[in-house]
């Protein structure tokens, strides 16, 4: 089975899987595996019981990474403005999209308690997970199936980062928040007004 889980944790996230997390992880894993890829035939899934990270206060690092509870967490299917990135406006001038992007998400969580089901490790304080804001008066999610289901869920922090128009969608994401980044272009608005680089691209290069 750990040769599928990379494989799909490639497609995901376009990061190989480095394997240290126990196993309850990896069930979680493979269950959201499952609701993505629909490939439940060839998945062996043990039920575990898991563990959500939060509700907690977070901080974002970067446009795509928050720090919650001590672990850096990167949002599951989008791929941010690199921090120090320059992007051009709709007048040409350049401007540092990449901060205008750690700022829309820091704001996004300012106040507020954050929780994320984390699904796969990415190093010893670092995962890939789902995140979601949890706003005044909202019931949080209390199991990885309230993250995993069919039902839309507005607060999550991928989701409105591609509608505000501050990260791209990736891996699966095209397929999760299609109608938001279609949208977002649509708006041109934020990086979609003028020009920019995909993120992926501004960080081969040399520097």
């Amino acid at each position: 089975m750990l040769p599928l889980l990379k494989s799909i944790f490639k497609r995901l996230h376009d990061i190989e899987l480095q394997v240290g997390w126990p196993r309850w992880l990896l069930s979680v894993v493979t269950h959201f595996v499952v609701v993505l890829v629909n490939a439940a035939p060839y998945l062996d899934i043990e039920d575990s019981p898991v563990d959500l990270i939060g509700p907690s206060i977070a901080n974002a690092i970067d446009g795509e990474t928050l720090l919650i509870e001590g672990l850096e967490v990167n949002l599951f299917g989008i791929d941010a403005m690199e921090r120090d990135q320059v992007c051009q406006d709709m007048q040409g001038a350049d401007y540092v999209c990449g901060r205008s992007a750690v700022m829309a998400l820091q704001k996004l969580i300012e106040g507020n308690p954050v929780i994320c089901l984390p699904l796969f490790n990415l190093g010893e304080t670092r995962v890939l997970g789902t995140c979601e804001v949890i706003l005044p008066g909202e019931k949080p999610p209390t199991a990885p199936e309230d993250f995993i289901g069919d039902e839309y869920r507005p607060n999550s922090l991928s989701r409105l980062m591609v509608e505000q128009r501050h990260a791209l969608t990736i891996g699966y994401g095209p397929e999760i928040f299609a109608e938001e980044q279609r949208q977002a272009q649509i708006l041109r608005a934020e990086a979609w007004a003028g020009s920019f680089e995909p993120p992926s691209h501004f960080r081969s290069k040399p520097r």
